[in-house]
């Protein structure tokens, strides 16, 4: 017999999607909402702390929704963009901001610098 996912077992059951689920991850859209929240407005380690959650469950909560946003974001209206290589922390990191010049709405950023930075 095949393994069935939350998802199937509760759509079959009730016969309706659950709000609530996200495909692959061990959290809710609820706890991931409030996660988001809390990273608009403090330190991802706060945030982790107030949530007794690891902060990689909200480094990958914050990935998931900078990569869902970016896909979604509509380019066809830019024009010229502006490139900015800049050191951030201590030592030599780097990270790669590239800028609609004319809305100033970022379009890419990237860790490194250069290559490095490609997507």
């Amino acid at each position: 017999m095949a393994e069935k996912s939350a998802s199937d077992v509760f759509s079959a059951v009730l016969g309706v999607e659950e709000p609530w689920f996200v495909e692959g991850v061990s959290h809710t859209l609820g706890f991931e909402r409030r996660a988001l929240a809390l990273m608009r407005g403090m330190p991802v380690s706060r945030a982790a702390e107030i949530l007794r959650a690891g902060r990689w469950v909200l480094d990958g909560i914050l990935e998931g929704h900078v990569r869902r946003e970016l896909d979604a974001m509509d380019l066809s209206g830019v024009r010229r963009v502006m490139l900015d290589e800049t050191s951030f922390r201590r030592g030599h990191r780097y990270i790669t901001v590239i800028a609609d010049a004319d809305t100033r709405r970022i379009v890419f950023m990237a860790e490194g610098r250069g290559a490095d930075s490609r997507p």
